[in-house]
């Protein structure tokens, strides 16, 4: 059986491949330590291109990957994130742990293998924090909050009081929240506290309903009965769904009553109170499954 002399390797030519097979069946055998080179830095880009420089690449910028370009089949490359951006999950094209895009951070690593020409699957995900990229069913993903005690008042359209979904045109919206959620089949835990709301005008019947979108059925909706006319007081209410969605959706929360008039909250009778601490609260909570 031939050897070959690690030493007796000189120079190659870069314009070309070093190839070095076993005999038959055998493997190539380094019985020292391998060093892999580091190429230059490459800017993110959607359609990520390589170096030929080396094997293991520190990625700038902040534009979202969906793709790398090939390197030829069984490569390997290391990826360390100098900050922040979206690695774009693909079935085929840019496989991720968990089937979902992750948002990266600095000194994240992520170790690619090149599958299919142009196809590649991320074999390992180290975050620089530690946290696991993919969480464990029922683990908290993240949280999003808008809090707001600040007295608001309009007059706007009156809410309907009948045995119909509550629609995007009735009463006034009051705030909304955005979320993107990092996998369409984790679950949305929204919850609604509304704080101090009054109508200036006898009626005792005050509405509040969640929308998501442009949708003009609301998701959910809560109701307070009160004892007199200009009665007021608070509404707390929660949905629970699928994200069903990777990309951004704004969710709102709208209030009203049957009869026109002044809606408040955050408010005794159209005057503010407590000095903004009342707050009331839209909290969106992404769980994993």
């Amino acid at each position: 059986m031939s050897t070959v002399k690690t030493d007796a390797i000189v120079a190659v030519s870069t314009n070309g491949n070093l190839d070095l097979s076993g005999q038959g069946t055998g493997g190539v055998a380094v019985s020292d330590y391998l060093i892999l080179s580091k190429g230059a830095d490459i800017a993110s880009a959607t359609a990520l291109t390589l170096g030929k420089d080396g094997s293991a690449f520190d990625v700038t910028g902040t534009t979202a990957i969906t793709s790398i370009g090939t390197q030829g089949v069984g490569s390997h490359v290391t990826l360390h994130f100098d900050g922040a951006l979206t690695f774009t999950h693909h079935a085929t094209d840019l496989i991720l742990p968990g089937a979902a895009n992750i948002t990266t951070a600095a000194g994240d690593i992520a170790v690619m293998y090149e599958y299919a020409s142009g196809d590649w699957r991320c074999v390992s995900y180290t975050k620089a924090s530690g946290e696991a990229v993919v969480a464990g069913g029922g683990k908290i993903v993240q949280v999003v909050n808008v809090t707001s005690g600040a007295a608001q008042t309009s007059t706007a359209t009156t809410w309907v009081f009948d045995d119909t979904t509550p629609q995007n045109t009735e009463g006034t919206e009051w705030q909304t929240l955005a979320i993107t959620p990092t996998n369409s089949s984790n679950k949305l835990l929204i919850e609604v506290v509304l704080n101090s709301m009054f109508h200036n005008q006898a009626t005792h019947k005050i509405g509040a309903a969640l929308f998501q979108d442009s949708n003009a059925d609301a998701l959910s909706s809560g109701l307070r009965v009160g004892p007199t006319a200009q009665w007021g007081g608070s509404i707390v209410f929660s949905h629970y769904m699928t994200a069903g969605t990777t990309s951004s959706t704004t969710f709102k929360v709208r209030f009203g009553t049957a009869t026109a008039g002044t809606h408040s909250i955050n408010t005794d009778h159209n005057s503010a109170r407590f000095n903004g601490t009342i707050g009331s609260t839209i909290t969106i909570t992404e769980i994993a499954v």
